[in-house]
């Protein structure tokens, strides 16, 4: 497996499982045995809707390496150094947009399946990959599923570069 796959798959693990509901009384075991209660520091279960089918996306925003965004906080030119080392190595990327909504970046289905079929033509996914911290406006199929926004890129074009400040 592909070293950026296991990250890709690492993080959506654990978004999913952030997501999931507390398991219902009724699958804990026989009547008989006593209730077990969530801790007090779990938050109430949400009830989320079904995922839409995916549909066309434009989105425009920072590039960010997933790992030091999430886990630090860490963003913008003076991270760039530190985010193309990161996504090269296969953090997951994503990008975030003016309204502070986070998106998670995947590479077009088509072009992982069969990528002989798309040689000599650039593949935008990993375009973006050197570009952390630049504007960007990346379009392809969005869909939204169990709390995550995400686009699978099929194209890709800079609005902005970063600009550091001393």
């Amino acid at each position: 497996m592909r070293p950026w796959f296991q990250h890709l798959a690492a993080a959506t693990i654990l978004v999913v499982g952030m997501s999931v509901a507390s398991t219902p009384a009724s699958s804990q075991g026989p009547a008989s045995a006593p209730a077990k209660t969530p801790p007090p520091a779990t938050a109430p279960a949400k009830t989320t809707a079904p995922a839409k089918r995916p549909r066309a996306a434009v989105v425009r925003g920072e590039v960010l390496d997933l790992s030091c965004w999430l886990g630090r906080n860490l963003s913008g030119p003076l991270h760039q150094d530190c985010a193309r080392k990161c996504l090269a190595s296969g953090v997951p990327m994503g990008i975030i947009t003016s309204d502070s909504t986070l998106w998670l970046l995947t590479q077009d289905h088509g072009r992982s399946m069969e990528p002989g079929s798309f040689s000599g033509t650039p593949d935008p996914y990993l375009q973006c990959r050197d570009w952390p911290s630049y504007i960007v406006e990346v379009s392809g199929l969005g869909s939204y599923k169990n709390g995550v926004h995400v686009v699978e890129v099929s194209r890709a074009k800079i609005i902005s570069k970063p600009v550091a400040t001393p």
